[in-house]
């Protein structure tokens, strides 16, 4: 789900990988850092859906984190940075 929101055509395995192919991309700063609060939304929400799972029993609905992964993130970015390209504004609220 979050691949597709993205438009990401990346495979990687691990967490490392995928850092390092973002680190690595030749995205502007800007995107690179919006791929970045995605992956810091998505482990943030796993361990808390661990925790609910182990410690409530509770289990998470996929479609709600990744909905809540979607807010986090867009909500990060509302506040821009000085110097963002209109293609990069164009590509995020596009999102």
């Amino acid at each position: 789900m979050i691949k597709d929101w993205l438009g990401w055509k990346v495979s990687t395995q691990t967490l490392p990988r995928l850092l390092r192919w973002i680190e690595r991309s030749k995205y502007s700063k800007f995107k690179k850092n919006t791929l970045s609060a995605v992956v810091a939304s998505l482990v943030y929400l796993i361990w808390k859906a661990r925790n609910e799972k182990i410690w409530n029993g509770k289990d998470e609905d996929v479609n709600r984190v990744s909905c809540t992964v979607k807010e986090m993130v867009k909500h990060r970015n509302s506040i821009w940075p000085k110097q963002v390209e209109a293609k990069d504004l164009e590509w995020f609220r596009n999102l």
